[in-house]
């Protein structure tokens, strides 16, 4: 399969975002976060989500973002993100892996133990 033609390709609009801390499933971006995932055929991705509420003020404390190529392995059930540029300059030139799954025009990210994020696409 092509990237083109890959499932994970386009924009994908998070619905839920939570994280566990200490021992408990917290929403740590808020009850209703926003953000995108986005892939496109050509090997580049992006993502951005914000906190909501937003934090009163001008800081990026609530908002993560980042830019980079990526590739999929469908054996495992991951894609590899390579961040090229991010608002947290300790992600710059990191490998972010993330295990992933697609049904439907749902997608869930994250190893469902630590961290686990739910996607829509439309």
């Amino acid at each position: 399969m092509t990237t083109s033609q890959h499932p994970l390709v386009g924009t994908w609009t998070l619905k839920h975002l939570e994280d566990l801390v200490d021992g408990k499933w917290t929403k740590t971006f808020g009850e209703h976060p926003r953000g995108y995932f986005n892939f496109t055929a050509e090997g580049h991705v992006s993502v951005q989500f914000q906190k909501d509420p937003p934090p009163p003020s001008t800081t990026a404390d609530g908002y993560l973002a980042y830019f980079g190529t990526y590739t999929v392995d469908d054996a495992r059930g991951e894609f590899t993100s390579v961040v090229v540029a991010s608002l947290n300059p300790k992600l710059i030139g990191t490998k972010q892996t993330r295990a992933f799954k697609i049904s439907g025009h749902t997608m869930t990210v994250g190893d469902g133990a630590t961290f686990r994020r739910t996607f829509e696409r439309k």
